[in-house]
């Protein structure tokens, strides 16, 4: 992304997430994508976003959240989350596959984890001691009202207007049965 608004004479840079907090004064606006939005404005994205958003958040940056329509979900997250992370942000009993029964229709893989080999050498060039113990997730679940607009699609919505969206892009029997089929 950093690239194409580069290319359009954007100014853009591009930093590490240790350095967000220093250089977000200098920011006028905060974009960032999604995997997926929740009705009650809450998002699923990539790791290191929700460190970005509570920045912006501190130092009264607007922050847009760019993604298509198609990635808005009819549910709240609380529906879907049976596990601590939805609350409390930390990756304590968040293991992968706790979300049992899934027939993978819906992602509900906020907690999922990655590879540590990701980070981490192969585990035959450590030398020495115990063996690493790495959580790598892949997900932030960020809370409602760090978002100041969606940009979808449909255009700019503000948090406040998702569920009337909701309303419009999804039929009410679809949401329910999505609700029966998460709750069962």
């Amino acid at each position: 992304m950093a690239q194409n608004l580069a290319n359009d004479e954007i100014s853009v840079i591009l930093v590490p997430d240790s350095h967000v907090f220093g250089l977000m004064a200098r920011v006028n606006k905060v974009i960032v994508g999604c995997d997926t939005v929740y009705p009650d404005g809450s998002l699923k994205a990539q790791t290191g976003t929700y460190a970005v958003m509570l920045a912006a958040k501190h130092f009264s940056i607007p922050t847009y959240v760019c993604l298509p329509s198609y990635k808005i979900s009819p549910v709240n997250f609380n529906l879907v989350s049976n596990c601590s992370y939805a609350s409390a942000n930390t990756h304590a009993k968040c293991t992968p596959g706790s979300m049992t029964g899934s027939l993978a229709a819906v992602d509900l893989s906020v907690n999922s984890l990655d590879t540590p080999s990701r980070l981490l050498p192969d585990s035959e060039k450590l030398s020495g001691g115990p063996k690493p113990v790495v959580w790598l997730p892949n997900w932030d679940y960020i809370p409602p009202g760090l978002t100041s607009l969606f940009l979808t699609t449909e255009g700019g919505q503000a948090p406040s207007y998702l569920y009337a969206m909701v309303r419009e892009l999804f039929h009410p029997d679809d949401v329910a049965e999505s609700v029966q089929w998460i709750q069962a």
